[in-house]
Formats: C-alpha cells, structure tokens, sequence
C-alpha cells in the first residue's frame, strides 16, 4: 500500500524558496522522487505563474522534488501553514 500520492506535470504546485511559496506548474519530472528526500537524486522542471519578489510569471527553472508542492499538501491550521510531505512526483 502506497502511503503517499502521486502527482505528475501539469500538475499546480508551489515553489518553496527563501521568498516563500511561490505559485508555479510542473512542466516535467526528469527524475521521479518525493517530498521527504532532500538532495539532487530527482529533478522537476516548473513554470512560475505568478511574479513574486526575484521569480517573474513564465519564468521556467529546474529543481528538486522536495521544493516544489503540490497545492493540495499545504496546510494552514489556526495561521499556520506545514507541507505535508507524503506525494511523488512521477513521470
């Protein structure tokens, strides 16, 4: 039993950077991984859609799995926001 979701691109994500959670799409996943493995074992490349501080809208970088969310994973609880860190990103 798998106990994370799959996602894979064209899927609504978020980029987490210094800035914060900057809203973006996944274009394509070049190497498949997870949110609870840092490192550069897996790749993803995503589509900035909304300019915030340095990322500008249409802006398209290549990172790794564990900095991009999948928006379904945030969660904000009495002011609070966490990742949820159970999803793949899948080819």
């Amino acid at each position: 039993m798998k106990d994370y979701v799959e996602n894979k691109a064209g899927t609504a994500a978020l980029y987490d950077s210094f800035t914060g959670l900057i809203p973006c799409v996944v274009v394509a996943v070049h190497k498949p991984g997870d949110g609870r493995r840092c490192g550069d074992y897996d790749a993803v490349t995503i589509r900035i859609t909304k300019t915030v501080g340095a990322y500008y809208e249409g802006e398209e970088m290549k990172t790794a799995t564990h900095k991009v969310v999948p928006k379904s994973h945030i969660v904000t609880r009495m002011g609070s926001t966490s990742i949820a860190t159970n999803y793949a990103w899948i080819v």
